[in-house]
């Protein structure tokens, strides 16, 4: 089982969850089954959300789903890239985008400034991801990379 649906296993086993927010699944792969079935186990309202939609979590902060990948051939580049804002903060969610999304995120986005305070790091810091033309149009102040324990 890839990693990502380990994490996503151990996250919805230890910490109480209220809802999963999910794109359209064009490929219906083991690790997404069992993610689904999980959820619907344990009672996690699942939220099949698209692009430009907004989830507020209360008033004053929300989550904007700005891109979705539409790679059915790697699942990395089917990701959802979401943004965080609460007041002047934002923060931007890449997932395991690799170059290929952020470049047609950058398409999407070119005439936007995109600016944001903190960038996740889009598949874990790995070098298929945060492009160089990326990280200008972002231009993060802090960059995360969720790695090891």
């Amino acid at each position: 089982m890839q990693t990502i649906a380990i994490g996503f296993i151990a996250v919805m086993n230890e910490i109480k969850v209220g809802k999963l927010l999910m794109a359209k699944q064009e490929t219906h792969t083991k690790e997404i089954e069992t993610i689904v079935n999980l959820a619907k186990e344990k009672n996690i309202k699942i939220v099949n959300v698209k692009e430009e939609q907004k989830i507020e979590l209360d008033n004053s902060v929300y989550i904007e789903i700005l891109y979705i990948g539409k790679d059915t051939q790697n699942l990395n580049n089917n990701s959802i890239i979401a943004r965080l804002k609460y007041g002047e903060f934002n923060m931007l969610f890449t997932g395991d985008s690799e170059k290929e999304e952020e470049r047609e995120f950058l398409k999407k986005y070119e005439n936007k400034n995109m600016y944001v305070n903190v960038l996740k790091v889009g598949h874990h810091g790995s070098s298929t991801s945060s492009t160089q033309e990326f990280l200008e149009k972002i231009n993060p102040k802090i960059a995360l990379i969720g790695v090891g324990k």
